[in-house]
């Protein structure tokens, strides 16, 4: 009797025991759930301290907001918003890449008919905005994308990654031998938290200029058509080289570019290259434009063989400097773009291309990542 007792006195006490055990590691959990959560609230903010408001003003136009939110004062790239508000030196530039992901009611994306351009890396491209400070400036959609009516409802998101850099980091940045600023690998790129704004959208009932035709351009002098051709002969040379080497497989300039080795993504590239080195062969429409705005060279996907270019793109013109490969290179960048070659997008240049390989999907239909596999791959 007394051996019952004790053995049931036994049993109360280990249940009580395992309660206790059972309601601590409860606790702990929940004060790490917690605990958990904030730092990563905290680190969100850290780490992606821009955030975008859109909205709809009136017709096609929207009233773009772009804050920081950050403890620091930042530079961001003006080439990742629909930037420069209308006090620059060409406020009808329009746009050089697809900011804004549109849908009509039925779910169908908005196709983005503007230019895709390849940007030129200088001081000037960073923009100041200090913490808390919001800068805002109008957007025009008109031209940019192909509205099927003239009035509808529409979806618009904001979807360009917007990179950003410490105010402390720009400063004093060194340049190569051709003057060039070099931004470096210290900004970080961050998708932006974005609203998305549901709305009727007016397209004006006027003919206006496409954005292949508005800027301000002029015929191209002799100096211009010489560089021109002379790079974009050596581009057909260096893209003959890129598709010989790629037959060798995905080694290492390959992988670094499209991420891991994969035959689909392979045979998809090569044939891709061989798409460019017959594009740059034909004959092209060249036009020279009278500013800048950032741009070395623009196209249109659905205008093939017309290219459009800077003064930035003739800055140096002699083919023994840096700059003759880099402006060859230039030239199947823009050919990618076009639908009846590869159809590529802007994702991402130059160096952020590596880091856009651990995505092959959009890797391989990135622009800059041919342009800078055929560089390598010719040497």
């Amino acid at each position: 009797m007394n051996l019952f007792k004790l053995s049931t006195k036994r049993r109360e006490n280990g249940t009580r025991k395992f309660s206790f055990l059972i309601s601590l590691f409860f606790t702990f959990f929940t004060i790490l759930m917690i605990t958990s959560c904030e730092f990563m609230m905290s680190n969100k903010s850290e780490s992606n301290p821009i955030s975008v408001e859109i909205e709809h003003t009136s017709g096609a136009e929207l009233n773009f907001i772009m804050t920081n939110n950050g403890s620091t004062d930042l530079y961001f790239s003006s080439h990742d918003v629909p930037y420069p508000p209308a006090d620059t030196e060409d406020p009808n530039r329009g746009h050089f890449n697809q900011y804004f992901n549109i849908t009509d009611e039925n779910g169908l994306e908005v196709p983005y008919i503007g230019l895709l351009a390849v940007l030129e890396q200088t001081r000037e491209m960073w923009k100041l905005i200090k913490s808390g400070e919001s800068i805002n400036f109008s957007v025009n959609l008109h031209g940019e994308y192909q509205f099927p009516t003239l009035t509808g409802n529409y979806k618009i998101e904001f979807i360009s990654p917007v990179t950003v850099m410490d105010i402390h980091a720009i400063e004093g940045r060194a340049v190569n031998e051709d003057g060039d600023f070099i931004p470096g690998d210290d900004g970080l790129k961050n998708t932006v938290d974005s609203n998305i704004v549901e709305s009727e959208i007016v397209i004006p009932n006027v003919i206006l200029e496409d954005s292949e035709t508005r800027a301000a351009t002029s015929p191209c002098n002799a100096t211009q058509k010489s560089w021109l051709d002379k790079t974009k002969n050596n581009a057909k040379t260096i893209t003959g080289k890129a598709v010989s080497h790629i037959n060798g497989g995905s080694d290492a300039i390959w992988v670094a570019l499209f991420g891991s080795a994969n035959s689909k993504n392979l045979t998809f590239t090569s044939n891709g290259l061989k798409k460019i080195q017959g594009a740059v062969g034909k004959s092209w429409t060249y036009n020279c434009h009278n500013t800048s705005n950032g741009a070395l060279a623009a196209t249109s996907k659905s205008s093939p063989y017309k290219v459009h270019y800077y003064p930035a793109f003739f800055k140096n013109t002699s083919e023994t400097s840096n700059k003759f490969v880099m402006m060859s290179s230039v030239h199947v960048h823009e050919a990618s773009h076009w639908n009846e070659v590869i159809g590529t997008s802007d994702f991402a240049y130059y160096s952020d291309c590596a880091k856009l390989a651990k995505t092959p999907s959009k890797a391989i239909m990135n622009a800059d990542s041919y342009r800078q596999y055929i560089v390598n791959a010719s040497k």
